[in-house]
């Protein structure tokens, strides 16, 4: 996910107040993730929005599950069904809200960017998103997706 938000030069870590990492200078500890009842939450997020706008507004899954799409068409790879997850739009939403990224599980991809396209741009560049993008033993993907401020924010799982 770090990938994805670090292309935006506003991103910066925050780190929850159930942390028991140490922070970094650019620490946050008052914007903590909010629990996730779909798994567990990083303590470490990243940003995008320097003022978390507290709320979001559900986006369309299709244009991300699309632009992965045409990324694996770029590769080689055949395009994957896609499909709305109630639970990945649920936290998608959670995530705009917040103006931050975590994941909500461990089998899942997230970020946030001004659009799909350079959404999944940042994850190509991120060796572990790129990978989970490139899987050929997967026929589909679940997609959640959300808007806040201009920003984009997206959780993908590949089944």
């Amino acid at each position: 996910a770090a990938a994805a938000a670090a292309s935006h030069p506003a991103a910066t870590k925050r780190t929850s107040n159930r942390s028991t990492s140490s922070g970094s200078s650019s620490t946050d500890t008052s914007a903590a993730a909010p629990s996730s009842s779909t798994g567990s939450v990083h303590a470490v997020t990243l940003a995008c929005l320097s003022t978390p706008p507290g709320s979001g507004s559900p986006a369309s899954a299709s244009a991300v599950g699309a632009a992965i799409n045409s990324y694996r068409a770029s590769i080689g790879l055949p395009a994957l069904s896609v499909s709305t997850s109630g639970t990945l739009s649920s936290h998608s939403l959670d995530m705009a809200a917040s103006g931050g990224i975590w994941h909500s599980g461990f089998d899942n991809i997230v970020g946030c960017a001004p659009s799909a396209t350079s959404l999944v741009g940042a994850w190509s560049r991120s060796p572990s998103h790129q990978a989970q993008m490139a899987r050929t033993d997967v026929s589909s993907m679940s997609v959640g997706a959300a808007t806040a401020d201009g920003f984009l924010f997206s959780a993908v799982k590949f089944n």
